[in-house]
Order: structure tokens, then C-alpha cells, then sequence
């Protein structure tokens, strides 16, 4: 007996997903595809995301469409590499308020220089204030305390 509410979009899972998705990420990094976000590279393929352009909630035809999937830095020890950055890329495009979207279909679109500064600097403050410690290569720690909003920036 299935679980799923009935017109409630089912999130892309299970041994399918997981092979497309491995598939995906091996390709990306092969060919030297960075985050589609913040347009940074990848330290090793198993540390990317597939991220959704247009979200697989408000579009789940769209949800196994390559065109609608990107290498994208997820949270946690998944976050971008890049020091000066350090965000979970595809957390923030999904859920930052003014997160640059087209505006005919909603679909995320690449940070733009300003959006990198502001979640940038909300990223370095919310480290400050939570003490931290820092990672080689100046990445934070995933200590994660509050299942809050702040862990996205």
C-alpha cells in the first residue's frame, strides 16, 4: 500500500534515480561542468548535486528531463569548495527569496554577481555568529545545531 498523497508530486528516489543520477555527475565532472549556480568547479564528482532548474514540486514532468537537471553544491560537506563562497547552491536557489528566477516559468537561473555578494556576506556572518570552526581551504564546519533557515546561507 503506497503512502504517497494522492496529486502530490513524488521526489525523485530509488535505485533508478540513483543510477541516473550517478550517471549524471560522472558525465558532469568529465567534462569539467561547474556548479550552475555560482559557477564554481567541483573538488571531487561525488561532492555535487543534481539540482532542479525548475523544481520537481512545481513541475514533476520535468523531474527526470535532462535539460531541467545541473551539477549543483548541496549543503553540508557538499557546499561549494570555493572559499570566498562556501554555499549550498542549490538550497539557496530554491529557497533565497530573491534568488534570480526567469520570470515567464520560474526557473532558476545562475547567481548574479550581486545575489553571490549578499549570500556571500549572510554566509560569513551567520559563520561569525555561530562560532564555527573553519575547514582547510577556509570551508566551515557541518555542524548544523538548528534545523532553522539559517543553515542555508
Amino acid at each position: 500500500m503506497s503512502t504517497r498523497k494522492p496529486g502530490v508530486p513524488h521526489r525523485p528516489s530509488g535505485p533508478l534515480w540513483d543510477a541516473r543520477r550517478k550517471h549524471l555527475i560522472a558525465g558532469w565532472f568529465r567534462q569539467g561542468r561547474p556548479c550552475y549556480y555560482c559557477g564554481h568547479g567541483f573538488r571531487a564528482a561525488d561532492l555535487t548535486e543534481v539540482g532542479h532548474v525548475i523544481s520537481w514540486m512545481i513541475r514533476p514532468d520535468l523531474a527526470d528531463s535532462r535539460e531541467n537537471l545541473v551539477p549543483a553544491h548541496g549543503g553540508g560537506r557538499f557546499r561549494c569548495p570555493e572559499p570566498s563562497c562556501d554555499l549550498a547552491c542549490n538550497q539557496v536557489s530554491h529557497q533565497a527569496p530573491d534568488a534570480p528566477r526567469d520570470p515567464r516559468t520560474g526557473a532558476s537561473l545562475p547567481f548574479t554577481e550581486t545575489f553571490m555578494a549578499r549570500q556571500t556576506a549572510l554566509r560569513q556572518r551567520f559563520l561569525a555568529r555561530s562560532g564555527q570552526p573553519a575547514r582547510a581551504g577556509g570551508r566551515a564546519a557541518a555542524v548544523v545545531t538548528d534545523p532553522g533557515r539559517e543553515w542555508l546561507i
